[in-house]
């Protein structure tokens, strides 16, 4: 057996996902692969659009073999973060092989070479990088003129580009955690992060897609997916996205300064520009792009606003991330169970398929890192408009026994 990893969110999963799973596949001749995907909400902040095991069955629809949940104390965390659990629960497998995953860059060699840049520092990158940052950069445009004055505009050309930046968090956390597994680059085809679809109408990004379905517009959307264009219509998007706003705004306007200061993601201020944003803005992007600024992106306003929501807190979320890793299984076909199988015989690591019978695997850490991932699923399908409370205990994960 050769293992490949994949982490992902798959919101939705489309023909660029399995694109990368099939060339996993393939090009780096795996003959099985295990997904680690996020669940009820994602790292951009804020509900995935549909659930958590429509995801994880296509995915085994189209290349995977296990389909396992990547907690939420990662999966709605910044990329260092998100990372470095992801890479954490894969290492405590002992299973793993290949970590593959999707980037602008395939060269492997000059992603590690960034990353061992910021892990060795050299030359006194630190110091160069504190220096942009007092001339007001954000972090992100700081380390990638810090990168540049060290290795060179090639290299931080790479930081340039959202899924090389988690493909170098990826190797930085590999090497941290002495990762015994390789790394492997699919370069990225057709359309960019966030952008709209590529000409050749097979790939799109995963935003184009949720834009289709918030205006109604599944056939569009239908063009870069590998499944059933009434799967697409089933995802509430605009309905998640209005219902995930008015309860947002009212956890918003009930909370004071201390309840946003506490959140994960929250310094610099920050929580008086997202309370200073409600006097003039009735929307959540509003809000947004208001309390946004060059020290402080988008992104990292959406999780902060995902994490009030969520009801965590930076330093219980920060405990919990030294929690010992444990496995929570989605979704496994035949070759999911050997997969299963090869865990159980060269590690300890708890794995969960069933809540009403497996938790007595966990420790009581391990519990409280599951009950944030309990909520995400609860809140995801409030906002979805078909409520179920505790789904987590009474949802069976997905069999496909196709190979």
């Amino acid at each position: 057996m050769k293992l490949a990893a994949v982490i992902a969110e798959y919101n939705p999963f489309h023909n660029g996902h399995r694109h990368h799973l099939n060339i996993t596949q393939n090009a780096a001749s795996a003959t099985h692969i295990m997904v680690l995907m996020s669940g009820g909400f994602v790292q951009r902040g804020g509900p995935a659009v549909t659930d958590k095991w429509t995801r994880a069955g296509m995915a085994l629809q189209n290349g995977a073999d296990l389909v396992c949940e990547l907690p939420y104390i990662f999966a709605g965390a910044g990329a260092e973060a998100f990372a470095d659990g992801a890479v954490a629960i894969l290492n405590a497998s002992q299973a793993v092989d290949v970590l593959s995953f999707g980037s602008e860059c395939e060269n492997v060699q000059k992603l590690k070479a960034v990353a061992d840049a910021l892990c060795d520092e050299p030359d006194n990158i630190r110091d160069i990088l504190k220096n942009y940052l007092k001339q007001g950069m954000g972090f992100a445009a700081a380390r990638e003129k810090a990168v540049g004055d060290i290795l060179g505009e090639d290299a931080a050309a790479i930081l340039k580009s959202p899924n090389n930046i988690l493909a170098v968090e990826y190797i930085k956390a590999m090497r941290k955690q002495h990762c015994d597994f390789t790394a492997f680059a699919v370069k990225r085809e057709g359309a960019e992060h966030n952008t709209a679809a590529s000409e050749n109408r097979i790939f799109s990004s995963a935003k184009h897609i949720r834009d289709c379905l918030e205006k109604g517009d599944s056939l569009t959307a239908a063009h870069y997916v590998p499944y059933p264009t009434d799967m697409l219509k089933a995802m509430p998007v605009k309905n998640i996205k209005t219902n995930y706003e008015n309860a947002l705004l009212a956890r918003l306007t009930a909370c004071d300064l201390k309840d946003i200061r506490a959140l994960p993601d929250v310094s610099e201020g920050l929580e008086f520009a997202i309370q200073n944003a409600l006097k003039t803005e009735k929307h959540i992007e509003g809000i947004v792009d208001v309390a946004s600024s060059k020290r402080i992106p988008k992104s990292r306003v959406r999780r902060a606003l995902a994490h009030l929501m969520m009801a965590s807190e930076e330093e219980k979320l920060n405990a919990l991330r030294e929690a010992p890793p444990y496995l929570r299984v989605l979704a496994m076909n035949e070759k999911g169970r050997d997969i299963i199988k090869m865990i159980k015989s060269s590690s300890d690591m708890p794995i969960l398929t069933n809540l009403r019978t497996n938790q007595t695997k966990l420790s009581p850490v391990q519990k409280e890192v599951l009950t944030y991932d309990i909520k995400a699923t609860d809140l995801q399908s409030l906002f979805s408009g078909s409520f179920c409370y505790h789904r987590d205990y009474t949802k069976n994960l997905i069999l496909n026994i196709k190979i």
